[in-house]
């Protein structure tokens, strides 16, 4: 196992996506299998020496980076990769990268539907987030895909957990027996999480599956060693369509409809309506700052929809026929649009999708200052009242933004680019404003990115103080001492005062 105390040598260790800075840590560590994780953390847990956990540090709430203790780097526990195509199940290591499984289990005529946007992150880092991507919409969260997972406990203990296997009582209290025998009893929060797509906090549910427990848990219960997906079919093919709308209103009713239209599709088996399996949306700011390299957007264009739908069988004229009406219903023109019918135009159509965010981020370095991107959902009722108080909110702000994102899931990211301290601290203070009108609409701070480190206040905002001191109790009854990843999700301070079990 290598270790390394000079700090100078694992400098890239102490940030990760987040812009999080003042990172630091005593020394760190690579170990290369299970056993030598184990050895390390019962030596840590009993000098009760903190320890954070690293993967692919493509996070952007700061849960990777270190502030003292040692940080512990899971990048070379890539053991496994291993697909029985018959039972479409794929067995990984941690720290395979979701581009490396993609393209295994493409060659075996199978489909990850996770999809997430970022391809070099880790799988290990996708399950303590409960990650997710565009084609959420359809296939859901990482959470929907799990089988099973391998957790080593800060003790150094093992639980292996398959789905279906342990369910809380009726009063919300687990009793199970970890490798060494040894009987844990603890209780799950009694908060009620929000019934949409959700990453805020602990999942917690009546009579829940303790797999679900460790899934979103940011890296505070465990480390995820090992895990077994379901995958699904490879489509035949996907349909993208990329629509442009001279009216923000017309776009935002367009996803409306396609997005009743798709769930019908789903659950009632509507034959011959569509079933698309994502939806994105980008404002006129964005496609503004797109338009630098895609000269071909039109230039009457205030919003822009990206859809997707899988087929198993050809695209047809009638498929396109269908989507042409649905268009000119809410005005926007098929002719326009960009189709992506061969392998070249899906992938131009991706790379224009994910191109916003590295612009963002372009234009990031430029300024000088942290974006301050909001990742708030609500409920589909509410979405309109919420995009509405956005835009009135920043109508006299006076701060470049832009607003992006999945917007099937009624979720888009709202990102605030400061390019000086006054601006910065007053996109901080609207920030506040949007989690706050969130809330009371139903909503979640976080449905994707999760909390790590910097956004405590935005979940003592959703949910009360009693409730993250049920989260504290939560982790300290699977982490006695305290050592994993702290700060993640609430303050350390909560822990304090907390009777070990």
């Amino acid at each position: 196992m290598l270790i390394k105390t000079d700090k100078d040598t694992f400098l890239d260790y102490l940030e990760d996506s987040s812009g999080l800075k003042g990172g630091f840590a005593d020394e760190a560590i690579f170990p290369e299998s299970e056993e030598e994780i184990i050895d390390f953390l019962k030596e840590a847990n009993l000098k009760k020496r903190p320890i954070t956990i690293s993967a692919g540090r493509t996070g952007v709430t700061g849960g990777a980076v270190p502030f003292g203790g040692i940080l512990i780097s899971t990048e070379n526990l890539n053991h496994a990769l291993e697909i029985d195509k018959n039972t479409e199940i794929v067995k990984v290591g941690c720290s395979v990268r979701i581009r490396k499984l993609e393209e295994a289990v493409l060659k075996q005529g199978l489909f990850y539907p996770v999809d997430p946007t970022e391809k070099d992150a880790t799988l290990g880092g996708n399950i303590a987030t409960n990650a997710s991507g565009a084609m959420g919409f359809r296939f859901g969260s990482t959470r929907n895909h799990i089988m099973s997972l391998k957790i080593i406990l800060p003790n150094g203990d093992t639980l292996s957990l398959k789905r279906g296997e342990y369910f809380c009582d009726n009063k919300g209290c687990f009793e199970i027996s970890t490798s060494s025998k040894k009987i844990l009893n603890f209780k799950i929060p009694d908060y009620k999480m929000p019934n949409i797509k959700n990453a805020a906090g602990y999942y917690v549910k009546s009579n829940m599956d303790l797999i679900d427990l460790f899934i979103g848990h940011e890296g505070t219960l465990g480390i995820i060693f090992e895990a077994e997906f379901r995958l699904i079919k490879l489509p035949k093919d996907i349909l993208g369509i990329l629509s442009f709308f001279k009216k923000e209103e017309d776009a935002l009713s367009f996803s409306d409809n396609l997005r009743e239209l798709s769930f019908k599709a789903a659950h009632e088996e509507n034959i011959g309506q569509p079933e698309v399996i994502s939806i994105e949306y980008f404002d006129s700011n964005s496609i503004n700052m797109l338009k630098e390299e895609y000269k071909n957007i039109p230039s009457d264009t205030a919003s822009v929809i990206f859809f997707e739908q899988a087929v198993e069988y050809d695209i047809n004229t009638e498929l396109l026929e269908w989507y042409e009406k649905m268009l000119k219903d809410f005005n926007s023109d098929i002719d326009k649009s960009w189709c992506a019918l061969d392998v070249k135009a899906k992938e131009r159509l991706r790379e224009f999708r994910h191109r916003l965010p590295t612009l963002v981020n372009e234009q990031v370095k430029r300024n000088g200052f942290p974006k301050v991107g909001t990742d708030i959902a609500v409920p589909k009722e509410h979405f309109k009242t919420m995009y509405s108080f956005y835009k009135e909110s920043l109508k006299n702000a006076d701060i470049e933004y832009v607003i992006f994102g999945h917007i099937g899931d009624c979720h888009l990211h709202l990102n605030l680019l400061p390019k000086d301290k006054v601006e910065f601290l007053c996109s901080k203070e609207l920030y506040l404003k949007f989690v706050e009108k969130a809330i009371s609409l139903g909503g979640t701070v976080s449905a994707e990115h999760g909390i790590g480190k910097l956004k405590h206040t935005y979940l003592e905002r959703m949910y009360s103080r009693k409730s993250i001191l049920q989260m504290a109790k939560l982790k300290k009854a699977l982490d006695p001492d305290c050592i994993l990843n702290l700060d993640n999700i609430f303050p350390k301070e909560y822990l304090q005062g907390i009777k070990n079990s």
